[in-house]
C-alpha cells in the first residue's frame, strides 16, 4: 500500500487521540475526494497532505483501505468517539462488504455511547443502508447483528433526536426490506 496511506493508518493506530482524530478526518476526505474526483473542494486542500491530494485510488485500493479501517473498529486503543467518526468515514464510502464490521461495532458498543455518538452512528449507518441497492447483501448481517432489536431499544431509552433517528431507520428497514416483520 502507498506510503502516504501507511502513514495515515500509523496515525490512526497511534496512542495520541488528537493524531487519531486528524487521521480519521484525512481518511474521510481522501475517500470523499476519490468518490468525486472532478470536484474541487477547498476543504480537501486544508485537510489532505499534498501526497494524499495527488493520490488516485483504484477500486481495489479503496476496498483494502475500507477493510483495514473496519478492522480498527475492534481496536482497544481507539476511543468510542474515534470509532464513531471512523464508522462515519467508512459508511460514506462503504458497500455491503463492510456492513458486518460496522453493524457489529454498533450492536456491541451502542450501549456505551454518548447521546451524540449514538446519533452520529445511527445517521452514518442509515446512509449506508439507504445506498445499498441489493437488500439481500446486508439483510443477513442486519438479522445476525439483531439491529432491529438494538434500534427498538434506542427508541425506548434515548433522547428525542436519537429516538427519531432510530425510528426513521427502523421504518426504512421495515418498509423497504420487510426486516423485523413476520
Amino acid at each position: 500500500m502507498n506510503l502516504s496511506i501507511e502513514r495515515l493508518f500509523s496515525d490512526l493506530e497511534s496512542n495520541r487521540r488528537s493524531l487519531q482524530a486528524e487521521a480519521v478526518g484525512r481518511l474521510a476526505m481522501l475517500l470523499e475526494r476519490n468518490a468525486y474526483p472532478g470536484r474541487d473542494e477547498s476543504t480537501w486542500n486544508l485537510v489532505l497532505t499534498s501526497e494524499l491530494l495527488m493520490l488516485r485510488l483504484s477500486p481495489q485500493d479503496i476496498k483494502e483501505i475500507l477493510s483495514r479501517a473496519c478492522n480498527l473498529l475492534e481496536s482497544k486503543q481507539l476511543s468510542n468517539e474515534i470509532k464513531v467518526s471512523l464508522t462515519g468515514a467508512i459508511a460514506r464510502a462503504a458497500d455491503a462488504d463492510n456492513a458486518d464490521a460496522l453493524f457489529k461495532f454498533f450492536s456491541e458498543s451502542v450501549h456505551t455511547f454518548s447521546e451524540q455518538e449514538t446519533f452520529s452512528c445511527v445517521a452514518s449507518l442509515s446512509s449506508l443502508v439507504i445506498k445499498v441497492s441489493d437488500a439481500r447483501r446486508i439483510q443477513t448481517v442486519l438479522q445476525r447483528r439483531d439491529v432491529t432489536r438494538t434500534l427498538e431499544s434506542l427508541e425506548a431509552r434515548q433522547s428525542k433526536r436519537v429516538q427519531e433517528a432510530a425510528t426513521r431507520l427502523l421504518n426504512y428497514l421495515k418498509n423497504h426490506w420487510q426486516l423485523g416483520q413476520t
